[in-house]
């Protein structure tokens, strides 16, 4: 019994440490934005990407780094006037909301807790701040928390 209890541990464990963490949309009434689908993240010779997968019409967000800021204990800044090589993108399905690092009155900051375009690699980015809606008549959206997971291949590839 007890080597069974051992091995479902294990399987646990191994499960967890491949699957992928995600940071935290809120609306501006408070309420969470839902983003099904999986995150894969991946390098090319721009920088880092971490995006999810799923449909077009489901919530969903993406989060670019500037490869010169990939590395381990690197915290990056940005605004809606000064980007410095983050870009971040949020699609609310529920309403309709596009949101955005690029678009007024957006500021936060993106810490590479753990960082590396090595195939395989550990990432730990932390997610804090607010991004503007792209629609004059959209509400801005609140990120919080950190996404974990591994690097891989680009989607599609």
């Amino acid at each position: 019994m007890r080597t069974l209890a051992v091995v479902a541990l294990l399987l646990v464990s191994a499960v967890a440490a491949g699957a992928a963490s995600s940071p935290r949309f809120v609306r501006s009434d408070g309420s969470a934005i839902l983003v099904p689908g999986a995150v894969r993240a991946w390098c090319d010779t721009e920088g880092l990407h971490v995006l999810t997968l799923g449909r077009i019409n489901q919530s969903r967000w993406q989060l670019s780094v500037a490869r010169r800021d990939v590395r381990p204990g690197r915290s990056v800044a940005f605004t809606w006037m000064r980007r410095h090589g983050i870009e971040v993108f949020v699609f609310d399905a529920k309403t309709r909301n596009e949101a955005s690092e690029g678009t007024e009155g957006s500021r936060g900051r993106i810490t590479l807790r753990q960082a590396t375009c090595r195939r395989g690699g550990m990432l730990a980015l932390g997610l804090s701040g607010t991004i503007g809606s792209e629609f004059s008549d959209g509400k801005p959206i609140r990120m919080s928390g950190t996404f974990q997971g591994r690097v891989g291949v680009r989607p599609g590839r």
